[in-house]
């Protein structure tokens, strides 16, 4: 069988992550251990640490996926459309005839930083992206009361995620360093139940490695 590749990877399941035969026979103390992807099997565990490890940022955004490109060209649009709106807005007769010309936002990655950061997100999230897609997940974007929302979606669990800039001082020093942040709420199919908010502060370096 040819390699699934696209959109076809959102359907098929099993074909890279596979489970262990005798999970029924399990016991529930053993299902319950702590022990990493206890469930999967070893050539399984071995694929997954293997491409974890060599998940890398490029010094360049090449072959961008499409949420990255419909990222752009939707911050492009908004503000375009926005800038109409704000000239139009002291007559409310041509602020309605300049709304009709344009749509509603459309789902794009939540990402909440300034534009000298903004390339260097893209290359972040597009190492992860691809990465989750080889793994059999993928990334869901969406609209949450008007608000961009994204999730990771990989083996029976959701991660929902953002990526914020921090500001704080420097240690010993007046002068401020911004960081950015990636923050993951996970959210599990099965029982629906939201857990703590965890925060991965992403290194500065262009080429920012993950282990």
């Amino acid at each position: 069988m040819p390699k699934v590749t696209g959109e076809l990877k959102k359907h098929i399941r099993q074909y890279v992550i596979k489970y262990r035969t005798d999970l029924e026979a399990l016991t529930d103390a053993e299902l319950m251990l702590e022990e990493e992807l206890s469930l999967l099997r070893d050539e399984t565990k071995i694929f997954i640490r293997e491409k974890c490890t060599l998940i890398q940022t490029k010094g360049q955004l090449r072959n961008p996926h499409h949420l990255i490109t419909e990222h752009k060209e939707e911050v492009l649009y908004r503000r375009k459309r926005d800038k109409a709106l704000k000239q139009a807005k002291n007559s409310s007769r041509l602020y309605e005839i300049v709304k009709s010309n344009y749509r509603e936002n459309e789902a794009i990655l939540p990402i909440s930083v300034s534009e000298s950061n903004v390339n260097r997100v893209y290359r972040i999230l597009n190492a992860i992206i691809y990465a989750l897609e080889d793994m059999e997940g993928f990334t869901r974007v969406s609209l949450d009361s008007g608000k961009d929302a994204g999730a990771f979606v990989i083996m029976h669990a959701s991660f929902r995620f953002e990526i914020i800039e921090e500001t704080q001082k420097k240690r010993a020093s007046t002068e401020t360093e911004t960081k950015l942040v990636l923050n993951l709420s996970p959210k599990s199919w099965l029982n629906d139940i939201v857990a703590d908010t965890m925060k991965y502060s992403m290194m500065t370096r262009s080429q920012w490695k993950i282990k």
